[in-house]
């Protein structure tokens, strides 16, 4: 699939975002949502922004990989969805290592070059 300069941007943002998931940088996360973002995990309650940064800083693993496949964006002008599965490989204090994959739809705000992440919903596939 070709991607536009745009559709880039998005997929760049959404790696930022990984990156900071993956080292537990909050500044770096923060960074890349907007004051009013929420999470909402298929099944769970709501979380709103500060929740999130909270829950990922308090994570009782370690990230040893965090990506993206399958992605897909659509720009709707100062919006922007992107789509697709997230694949994560982690490993508990005790030594296990256990890999998974969710689909997820983000909700970025800003428009071209201010692109933040609004709103994240994610689903664990069966």
């Amino acid at each position: 699939m070709t991607r536009t300069p745009a559709d880039t941007e998005i997929v760049e943002a959404e790696e930022r975002i990984f990156d900071a998931i993956r080292t537990r940088d909050r500044a770096a996360l923060a960074a890349n949502l907007t004051e009013d973002f929420v999470h909402t995990p298929f099944g769970s309650p709501d979380q709103d922004r500060d929740a999130f940064l909270r829950a990922i800083e308090d994570v009782p693993y370690e990230i040893l990989e965090l990506s993206g496949e399958d992605l897909r964006v659509r720009i709707l002008g100062e919006v922007a969805l992107l789509s697709g599965f997230q694949r994560a490989k982690v490993q508990f204090p005790e030594g296990a290592v256990v890999e998974g994959i969710s689909a997820f739809v983000d909700f970025f705000a800003g428009g071209p070059g201010a692109w933040r992440l609004r709103h994240a919903f994610s689903i664990d596939p069966p």
